[in-house]
């Protein structure tokens, strides 16, 4: 049995998991521009939050929860950056991801959840930059992606650790960002180096 069937198999395994439980409802989907040894499950979790996990060989090796929200987003009012830059109250809906981990598959989650936003938020996206090691700040992988901090000083120094292929001490800033509108299409377009 070849390594796509071994992972088609336990993904069938898991759908009908949890399907006999009733907790989920899961859709299996692939997508042309993923390795045939990698795809992702997509899972339907509570109150519409999205679940996307992604198998390679056979086992899950990343995962990014998001759902749609209107209103307040944790510490801030609710927003949406302008391409002016200046920041606006709104209550229209945003998608917020709210977990991501996984082993060199992490852009390609976050391409899902920028689809999503461009079919039902008109891109506004945005997200809390968590550590997952408990040593490095993942505010660089993100600003690579496209996204940006609300505050301007601190891009500039996330670019300058970037020059400098610096590490990112743990906790160094505020962990919200956000999806400009002007770099919908990086995050769309962004090749990750394998």
């Amino acid at each position: 049995m070849g390594l796509e069937k071994i992972g088609l198999s336990l993904a069938q395994k898991t759908v009908n998991w949890l399907n006999k439980t009733g907790k989920q409802s899961v859709l299996l989907t692939k997508n042309p521009k993923i390795n045939k040894n990698e795809f992702i499950i997509s899972i339907q979790g509570k109150n519409n939050e999205k679940i996307r996990r992604y198998i390679r060989d056979g086992r899950q090796v990343g995962e990014i929860r998001y759902n749609i929200i209107k209103g307040n987003i944790g510490k801030y009012p609710e927003y949406y950056l302008e391409d002016s830059g200046t920041f606006m109250k709104t209550l229209k809906p945003s998608i917020f991801v709210s977990h991501l981990e996984g082993k060199r598959c992490g852009a390609q989650l976050m391409k899902f959840a920028a689809r999503d936003a461009g079919l039902y938020t008109d891109k506004r996206l945005v997200l809390d930059a968590q550590c997952v090691d408990g040593l490095t700040s993942p505010d660089a992988f993100y600003y690579k992606l496209g996204l940006r901090k609300l505050n301007k000083k601190e891009n500039d120094m996330i670019q300058n650790f970037i020059d400098n292929n610096e590490v990112i001490p743990i906790d160094m800033f505020s962990d919200r960002m956000y999806l400009p509108r002007e770099n919908f299409y990086h995050l769309l377009n962004y090749k990750s180096n394998k």
